[in-house]
């Protein structure tokens, strides 16, 4: 088993950061986009329904996975609770990463929306910052080699932790700018 837990917390934490969803949310509204920003919603209560979708469609494979896989490779409450805990904190920051990322690149002019999901700058900068949020404490980890792995997953989790609040008073203050800047 020795590295296997940690190589399965790795992974699911880049499937989670590669399918963020949150990324294009505002630029999918394209010529549309002025009828949300004309309704009687606070923007804090659109971007949390934004982000919202990224979460509900991710943190329940992240779950229902974890739960399976104690009891079918035998993982420790401990190895159980890293492999769901840090995934779960990868959905919630992948998701205003995204909505952030989108808010500061929208392109909000497409014919179809293919266009928005294949072929626009905020996809491409998320792919590339989701990639290396889980990139650095890989690297961080394979290059350190922790005698106390749980010690390592511990302060991950509480960089995670920090860097989710940082980006949600981003989106509250610098990401509600940038929404009543985009053209309606």
């Amino acid at each position: 088993a020795g590295q296997f837990p940690n190589m399965l917390i790795i992974a699911y934490s880049a499937m989670v950061v590669l399918s963020c969803t949150s990324c294009t949310s505002v630029s999918l509204e394209g010529s549309n986009f002025w009828i949300i920003r004309s309704m009687p919603v606070r923007t804090s209560t659109v971007f949390l329904a934004k982000m919202s979708l990224n979460v509900l469609i991710t943190l329940p494979f992240v779950i229902f996975s974890g739960i399976v896989l104690h009891f079918a490779l035998g993982l420790s409450a401990v190895q159980t609770f890293y492999l769901i805990f840090i995934p779960s904190l990868y959905s919630f920051l992948s998701s205003q990463v995204g909505l952030f990322i989108n808010l500061m690149v929208p392109k909000m002019e497409w014919t179809t929306p293919m266009i928005v999901v294949k072929q626009s700058m905020s996809v491409m900068i998320d792919l590339f910052v989701n990639a290396v949020l889980v990139a650095v404490p890989t690297v961080i980890f394979i290059l350190t080699q922790p005698a106390d792995v749980n010690r390592f997953l511990l302060l991950a989790s509480g960089a995670l932790i920090v860097l989710n609040i940082v980006c949600a008073y981003l989106l509250g203050s610098v990401g509600k700018k940038l929404y009543y800047k985009i053209e309606a």
